[in-house]
């Protein structure tokens, strides 16, 4: 198992550690493609074997295909340095970089 960066985030290991944006600063952040932004979504670590690939996303572990906390919101790939996130709502997709 690779580990990077698996320091960060906020209730690291519970999934009461998510947040969710709702200001206005936030909404105008989101862009065309999105209704949350990405700074709302935090990648803190990715974890990956032969078969299995995980990320950490606002503290909690993640794999490929996995709902997030976000309602709405399913984690679509991960790589070492980014994961993409998706709205099945609207089919919008985040592209979040890992924290360094």
């Amino acid at each position: 198992v690779k580990k990077v960066g698996t320091e960060g985030g906020t209730g690291a290991g519970t999934r009461a550690g998510t947040r969710v944006g709702t200001g206005a600063a936030a909404g105008a952040a989101a862009g065309a493609e999105t209704a949350m932004p990405k700074s709302e979504f935090i990648y803190s670590g990715y974890l990956g074997t032969e078969r299995k690939r995980m990320a950490i996303i606002n503290g909690i572990e993640y794999a490929e295909g996995e709902n997030l906390d976000v309602k709405g919101y399913v984690l679509k790939s991960v790589s070492p340095t980014r994961v993409v996130i998706e709205n099945r709502g609207t089919g919008a997709t985040v592209d979040v970089p890992l924290l360094e």
